[in-house]
C-alpha cells in the first residue's frame, strides 16, 4: 500500500483544523468577545442535535 504524500497529509490536517475550529469556536455572540462552536448550538436540540453531533 503506498504511503500518502506529504502534501496530501498537510491537506488532510488543514481540513481537520478547519473542522475543529468550526465545531469549537466559530459562532460569535453579538456584542461580546465570546465565541461558541457549532457543536454547542447543535447540542441544544434534544435528540436530533446529539445524532448530528455524532
Amino acid at each position: 500500500m503506498p504511503k500518502p504524500s506529504e502534501a496530501r497529509q498537510r491537506a488532510i490536517l488543514e481540513r481537520l483544523d478547519k473542522f475543529s475550529r468550526f465545531t469549537d469556536s466559530n459562532i460569535a455572540i453579538p456584542f461580546t468577545n465570546i465565541k461558541i462552536g457549532a457543536e454547542a448550538v447543535i447540542g441544544l436540540l434534544p435528540v436530533v442535535g446529539d445524532a448530528v453531533g455524532l
